[in-house]
């Protein structure tokens, strides 16, 4: 995942809250800076639901996946991001 665009700190996914009902779990995360603070005003979703049967998982982690994007397609300077990753 990229650096904070404000402050060119490595960002993190960071778990807000979990829901369980039945045989389903949903977990938020929002990702944010633990530097300056910065982080969306959306969060997203990893939804885990279990077959009773078989017990097989299904987890649908497209909404995460959405948010971790939105994230990376920030505007921002690479040559500095590279310089605070290394």
């Amino acid at each position: 995942m990229r650096c904070c665009p404000m402050c060119y700190c490595k960002a993190y996914l960071k778990n807000t809250g979990a829901m369980t009902c039945g045989t389903t779990m949903k977990l938020r995360y929002e990702i944010s800076c633990s530097n300056c603070g910065l982080g969306p005003a959306k969060t997203g979703e990893v939804l885990m639901t279990y077959n009773e049967h078989n017990m097989q998982g299904v987890i649908d982690d497209s909404n995460l996946k959405q948010l971790i994007a939105e994230w990376d397609s920030i505007l921002r300077d690479p040559e500095r991001e590279r310089i605070a990753n290394i």
